[in-house]
């Protein structure tokens, strides 16, 4: 039972999921440089705006002092026992599945 409604943003994660699996290929994990996002930058939590953290690694950010990866940080926001992370981050505006998605676009068209 789903406590929300899948997002815009998970439901294109899940079908760019699908279709890469369909076409053969796995999707890495997820990691910062994927999406374009530089060591430094600020994100912030689509579900409260308020909540901002800073990208200390390409896999890990900080949040009030303490390091977390993503997918671990939206579990401790949402209180739920798993969360894809990245689709609930924005940066510049732009939610970090978004922009992945752009990326690998972007490299495929470079190939």
């Amino acid at each position: 039972m789903k406590l929300w409604s899948e997002s815009a943003d998970e439901k294109a994660e899940a079908e760019a999921a699908r279709k890469a699996e369909r076409a053969g290929k796995k999707l890495a994990p997820f990691t910062f440089d994927k999406a374009g996002v530089p060591i430094g930058a600020v994100i912030t939590y689509d579900r409260d705006p308020q909540v901002q953290v800073e990208v200390i690694s390409n896999k890990r950010v900080l949040y009030e002092g303490e390091e977390h990866t993503l997918s671990a940080l939206a579990q401790k926001l949402m209180d739920v026992p798993a969360a894809q992370g990245p689709a609930f981050f924005s940066y510049e505006g732009v939610n970090l599945v978004e922009l992945r998605r752009r990326h690998d676009e972007q490299v495929e068209e470079d190939a």
